[in-house]
């Protein structure tokens, strides 16, 4: 299988003007929404679970049969075309005002469709922590706000004299 690499990421697609331009980009499938047999949009989750972007399918790209045998949580490989979509509120509107219009969508690998992985009073197993990471926010958001707090001590105490030592 190839590998293709990525343009860019998804907070650098927000951060500059790529408006018009073709972009790879991997990622998470997230929820797809289907609008009648000829129109579907999904969210791509960056690997870092922390930013999205909307995925726009229509029947023109060929890409719809593809994007709906895929299941949500699949790692994905995406190339499009970055267009501005349409706002609904300011916050999207600073946010979240990009799409991408698939013109291909590739799996990395399937996601168990017996898995499930996002829903209310949904409990992993301890050996599927790396499950309960993709699909709790909340608890990814505490871990990283822990690894911050263990870098502030970390480079506070290291800068005590006598230096501190583990």
């Amino acid at each position: 299988m190839e590998f293709p690499q990525t343009t860019l990421d998804i907070d650098t697609l927000y951060s500059q003007d790529y408006e018009g331009q073709s972009v790879l980009l991997h990622g998470y499938l997230d929820k797809r929404d289907d609008m009648g047999k000829e129109l579907s949009f999904a969210r791509l989750y960056d690997h870092t679970m922390g930013r999205t972007i909307q995925l726009l399918s229509n029947s023109q790209s060929n890409t719809l049969p593809q994007l709906k045998k895929i299941s949500r949580g699949s790692p994905v490989v995406v190339q499009g075309t970055v267009k501005r979509r349409v706002t609904k509120t300011a916050e999207e509107e600073r946010n979240d005002y990009l799409e991408i219009a698939l013109e291909s969508i590739q799996p990395l690998n399937e996601f168990p469709r017996e898995i499930v992985l996002f829903g209310k009073n949904i409990i992993h197993p301890p050996k599927h922590r790396h499950l309960q990471l993709r699909s709790d926010k909340e608890l990814r958001d505490a871990l990283r706000f822990r690894a911050q707090a263990r870098n502030v001590c970390r480079e506070t105490l290291e800068q005590l004299k006598p230096a501190f030592v583990e």
